[in-house]
């Protein structure tokens, strides 16, 4: 018993030692790997100071600026809607909104799709009133439904 005890202490000593190597031998191996890149890096950037062109530096994609957009909210009285025929109503409300906006902003505005689907909802008839949210920017003006 004592012998076996002693061949299999003498065999995992071994198995120690084959990895301990084994791991010297990678450790060698990437450090090679390591220089070789470095070396490859200072290649390129002596071509690149012999052909005249400076060092290009890693540069992530700058997010694009961002335009300037201003956000109102503003009722809408649809009231005078009442006033026209039945069949003519919902055509008379997106009329009505364009007007009120653009006295009210100095400036043209278009109607978004959903906003006209919210008119449209009810057929010919339109709310009396509606909450809008128009969205600004420098070139345009777009008007949503508040939701």
């Amino acid at each position: 018993m004592p012998e076996e005890n002693q061949k299999l202490e003498e065999k995992q000593k071994e198995e120690i030692e084959e990895s301990e190597e084994e791991k010297k031998q990678e450790e060698e191996k990437n450090k090679s790997e390591e220089i070789e890149e470095t070396t490859e890096i200072e290649e390129i950037e002596e071509k690149l100071k012999e052909t005249g062109l400076e060092e290009v530096e890693e540069t992530s994609k700058e997010p694009e600026e961002e335009i300037p957009t201003e956000e109102r909210y503003i009722t809408v009285p649809l009231r005078k809607v009442k006033k026209t025929a039945i069949n003519k109503r919902s055509k008379k409300a997106i009329k009505i909104i364009k007007e009120h906006l653009r006295k009210h902003l100095k400036r043209e505005v278009k109607i978004s799709r959903s906003l006209n689907q919210e008119i449209w909802k009810r057929g010919n008839k339109p709310p009396s009133k509606i909450k809008v949210k128009v969205e600004m920017t420098p070139e345009e003006a777009k008007a949503y439904p508040e939701k």
